[in-house]
């Protein structure tokens, strides 16, 4: 890329003022996170004079659909692009038929004035997937990143993706942890995500913000689906982990997610079709990799949350190996005699004696996952007498070693991200309720 041109306008360069109001929490202890992990003026200045020693950088490019923003609102959201520590960026602003003047007269003023700001005015609303297929259409750039006309990026959010893409030219799909802003503009509500997880995918986008895709995998996909508006981005995760990307989570916190009267963040029957279209997206998911299923939404849960019951395998394909501790010295003698058993059955459970299923087909609906096919190992939700958790997937630490999470909480918790309540992916099963293929 020829960046000589970027000499003639010189960064806008954020001022304390800018870094203190956007760094405020509502939250005493998120606020103590946020002062260790955000960057300041030095650090910027820093940062931003290693981008401009970048040799070849990489141009992303941002697409952002408007549609009659509140102005204070779009002009955080198009300064805070303007404010990068990267530079090598384009802005296309898709302004999908604004009737508000104040969208409008923000679009024409000097905040828009920037050689790598582009913009594209639709007469008529066409909806976001539309519009942000224009964006696509005329990105420029090899990668192609997501941002909502309301929402923020961090300072350092670009150049953290162009940096992670430097060091694997062969990155697909980049995903960012996310806060949330405050109808108080105040940052809380954080989410610190698991790495790619594409069984986690299926009970919900827990993805979505930030994202940031190879453009040529866009182009493949035949970019957004109008039917699927409201959960456009769903359904293009969903659509885009059966090319087997390669994917990179950068576990910062990289993008703020704006809640107020008509956000799905603050409101969900704000726009409830939004929901309904995450349903039609899984349905047709299961629809296009030939797997039987249906979907429903988790009604106790927050919004967003999915169920798909696949079928039942038939008791007849499972061969159950009885486990006990009181076992003598020949403990996997006695296990290799009982897999002898039934050889002929693809599926083997290991299952404690002490363990009892909840009903009939629990072990039989455990084992239909393993239908999936890179699904290997299925481990189930155990409870103990009281009915409180004792073990939902256990998860690696910090550390290195493993924690069940919600150990000891009523069945009830749902926990972080709903990991006790829904389907997904987990760092090691429990070692007496296991089911894998023979």
């Amino acid at each position: 890329m020829n960046s000589a041109w970027l000499r003639f306008y010189p960064a806008v360069t954020p001022n304390q003022s800018i870094i203190d109001q956007w760094s405020r929490s509502e939250w005493p202890d998120y606020q103590k996170w946020i002062d260790r992990n955000s960057i300041g003026l030095t650090e910027w200045q820093k940062l931003h004079v290693q981008a401009t020693s970048w040799i070849k950088p990489i141009k992303l490019s941002l697409v952002v659909p408007i549609h009659n923003t509140q102005a204070h609102i779009l002009s955080e959201c198009i300064l805070s692009v303007r404010l990068q520590t990267y530079p090598y960026w384009q802005l296309i602003l898709v302004n999908d038929g604004s009737s508000n003047s104040e969208t409008c007269q923000l679009l024409g003023s000097s905040l828009c004035c920037d050689p790598r700001i582009e913009q594209i005015h639709v007469e008529n609303t066409q909806g976001i997937s539309v519009s942000s297929n224009l964006g696509i259409d005329r990105a420029d750039g090899d990668y192609v990143v997501f941002l909502d006309h309301d929402d923020r990026l961090a300072l350092d959010a670009l150049q953290q993706i162009a940096n992670a893409i430097r060091q694997d030219t062969e990155l697909d799909i980049l995903y960012s942890d996310r806060d949330m802003i405050s109808p108080q503009n105040k940052r809380y509500m954080h989410l610190f995500k698991p790495d790619w997880s594409p069984e986690t995918l299926l009970s919900g986008n827990y993805i979505f913000h930030l994202m940031c895709y190879r453009r040529s995998l866009l182009i493949r996909l035949g970019k957004f689906r109008d039917e699927f508006n409201g959960s456009q981005d769903y359904d293009l995760i969903l659509r885009a982990s059966e090319t087997h990307p390669r994917v990179k989570h950068i576990d910062k916190v990289l993008y703020h997610w704006r809640q107020h009267a008509l956000s799905v963040s603050l409101n969900d029957a704000a726009k409830d079709y939004a929901f309904i279209a995450g349903v039609k997206a899984l349905e047709d998911t299961l629809q296009r990799r030939g797997i039987q299923g249906t979907v429903t939404e988790i009604s106790d849960l927050w919004r967003g949350m999915y169920l798909i019951q696949l079928p039942p395998l038939s008791r007849q394909k499972i061969a159950v190996i009885s486990l006990d501790a009181n076992y003598p010295e020949n403990y996997v003698a006695e296990i290799n005699r009982q897999m002898s058993i039934n050889e002929d059955r693809p599926y083997i459970a290991f299952i404690d004696s002490s363990i009892e299923e909840l009903n009939a087909e629990s072990l039989n609906g455990l084992a239909a996952w393993l239908s999936l096919e890179h699904v290997g190992l299925i481990s189930g939700k155990v409870l103990d007498r009281q009915y409180n958790i004792a073990y939902s997937g256990m998860n690696f630490t910090a550390t290195g070693s493993l924690q069940i999470p919600y150990q000891g909480c009523p069945e009830t918790e749902a926990g972080y991200m709903a990991i006790t309540r829904i389907v997904r992916n987990i760092s090691a099963p429990h070692p007496y309720c296991v089911i894998l293929r023979r």
